[in-house]
């Protein structure tokens, strides 16, 4: 079965300085970059006491720090969270009361959370030297939960195992015809 981790492992391997990601600046995070910032996020999750399924939610704008985050938190087995960045008070107090998760990741260092949960920001966690080895899990456990939207009541969170992300990942590589010579452009409403 395709494992995005399995991918990103082999090629830091095989082709350490195969470009990742080409920022807006022109700089590049190559493949063996991007293992080593991982690594490095994972570790610093961990030292905040994160553990294998473990809740790690994510209030943050989207950016390649953030991505990272979604893979450190794969690489160690924790469930990544996202929450946006425009939710309210109360919002926010919904949901981390419904997901009690160990950890919140922000923007913004000086943010307090609703409830009494550990909060860090993203870039204390990118300022990491800490490191972490791999977590391999099941393809069935949850890597990911997201919430509905909530049009037909409270919103729920809908649980994403890693079996399933990866599933979507290869058929959508099948589906675009991808290749290793590809270069995907991503851009995002902010």
């Amino acid at each position: 079965m395709f494992d995005l981790l399995d991918q990103i492992e082999a090629l830091a391997k095989s082709a350490p300085n195969r470009p990742f990601l080409i920022l807006e600046d022109d700089s590049v995070v190559t493949y063996s970059g991007l293992q080593a910032r991982i690594r490095a996020m994972a570790g610093a999750l961990a030292d905040q006491g994160v553990k294998p399924g473990d809740r790690v939610t994510a209030q943050i704008e989207k950016s390649p720090e953030g991505l990272m985050l979604y893979f450190a938190c794969l690489w160690i087995g924790a469930i990544y969270m996202p929450l946006n960045t425009g939710y309210t008070e109360t919002e926010l107090a919904y949901f981390i009361g419904d997901a009690e998760p160990a950890l919140i990741v922000t923007d913004d260092s000086t943010a307090t959370p609703p409830r009494s949960v550990t909060c860090i920001s993203l870039p204390d966690l990118c300022n990491s030297n800490a490191d972490a080895d791999r977590v391999l899990t099941d393809p069935d456990a949850i890597a990911a939960m997201c919430y509905t939207s909530g049009t037909t009541g409270r919103p729920k969170g809908a649980m994403i195992s890693h079996g399933a992300l990866a599933s979507n990942a290869a058929t959508l590589a099948d589906a675009w015809a991808f290749t290793a010579d590809d270069v995907l452009i991503h851009a995002l409403p902010t």
